[in-house]
């Protein structure tokens, strides 16, 4: 329903918040910090849309914004953080949840 997105999406901002919080512990360059949350953010772009303008299933929602951290989270371990990569985020995500939402339950 309405009111279940609403909460839901209230519940991801208060994580990607928390989650900033927390990466600006560990990242003391605030260009990193940037690029984190913008990878973040611009991964939960396709799902939010999706859930708002075309009624996507749950699962290709979760399997959107799932992809689109773990790609973040692959590339601050692997060193690999530069712009062009966490804005590629968004297209990981809309990669990911496609699938899920044309062959999900």
């Amino acid at each position: 329903t309405t009111e279940q997105l609403r909460t839901l999406t209230r519940t991801f901002i208060v994580i990607v918040a928390i989650m900033g919080a927390g990466f600006s512990f560990f990242f003391r360059d605030l260009i990193e910090v940037v690029l984190v949350m913008a990878g973040i953010g611009l991964a939960m772009v396709p799902p939010l849309i999706g859930s708002f303008h075309w009624k996507i299933k749950n699962s290709a929602a979760f399997a959107g914004l799932l992809s689109g951290l773990i790609y973040v989270g692959a590339l601050i371990f692997s060193g690999n953080l530069f712009p062009e990569a966490a804005i590629a985020s968004i297209v990981v995500s809309l990669v990911v949840m496609l699938p899920f939402q044309w062959l999900g339950k």
